[in-house]
């Protein structure tokens, strides 16, 4: 595992590159071993057909959050399934942040 201070920076710079990141305007604003935090405003060119902020922009917050905390020891990790429950919908110009905390590794497993 890989846990410097460098490496950590190396991530963020890396996913502040991502195209879908920046389409987003999506912010990583803290990594540190096994956990990470990002945030965007809610734009109104991310509505849904019933005028509301659409699933998949939220959905990549929380992925991106997902993304950095379970890479962030440095081992390569992707998602086998993620779920997402909406409790509030959220309004045109509110910024939203998400954190998430790695809770557990195994071989081939990890929970965030």
């Amino acid at each position: 595992m890989v846990e410097s201070a460098e490496f950590l920076e190396k991530l963020k710079k890396r996913a502040a590159g991502q195209d879908i990141a920046r389409r987003f305007g999506i912010v990583l604003e803290e990594v540190a071993p096994g956990y990470a935090r990002a945030g965007m405003v809610c734009r109104e060119d991310m509505s849904n057909i019933l005028g509301m902020v659409h699933g998949t922009a939220l959905f990549a917050l929380m992925d991106e959050v997902f993304q950095a905390a379970v890479n962030s020891h440095g081992t390569a990790a992707v998602a086998l399934n993620l779920s997402l429950t909406f409790h509030q919908a959220p309004k045109f110009g509110e910024r939203l942040t998400a954190a998430g905390r790695l809770l557990g590794v195994a071989p081939f497993h990890s929970w965030v």
